[in-house]
């Protein structure tokens, strides 16, 4: 393993199992070092109950996280796993003082819906920033440049 390798934490979509990851670690080589993020409830987690709420689910992944961060990290997350890939870098960054190198997200809407004419990928970067600011999702004093 080189001295240069990141650590790419993977979180899996919505009912997957992180094993999806695992053919990565290979197609990668050695200057990543692909880590699966295992949901509860899920691949080597089955007898435990899924998480039905973003908060408990966060406080049980978080940790696991905080303690594989023994090189510099990224994250990619694919649908459900993006916002648990983002939740998890703001709280890594705000709450251990650690930033990850890249945050990768990735996903689809349903093919047989609409987006809502209000949705936040359709306003403007301020527009999106201002109302990420008002949910808390993002980091105080960032949007100073902005006002």
């Amino acid at each position: 393993m080189s001295d240069t390798s990141v650590r790419l934490f993977c979180l899996p979509f919505e009912g997957a199992s992180a094993g999806v990851y695992l053919p990565w670690a290979e197609a990668l080589g050695t200057s990543v070092v692909v880590t699966p993020v295992e949901l509860p409830g899920r691949g080597r987690h089955p007898r435990t109950r899924p998480c039905g709420r973003l908060e408990p689910l966060l406080a049980e992944v978080i940790p696991y996280v905080a303690r594989m961060r023994d090189r510099p990290f990224a994250l990619y997350g694919h649908g459900f796993g993006a916002l648990l890939a983002y939740e998890i870098a703001a709280r890594l960054e705000w709450e251990y003082d650690a930033v990850a190198e890249r945050l990768y997200v990735s996903g689809a809407g349903v093919p047989h819906r609409r987006a809502p004419e209000h949705a936040l990928a359709q306003l403007p970067d301020a527009e999106l920033l201002r109302r990420l600011g008002r949910r808390g999702r993002i980091p105080p004093g960032a949007l100073d440049p902005l006002r």
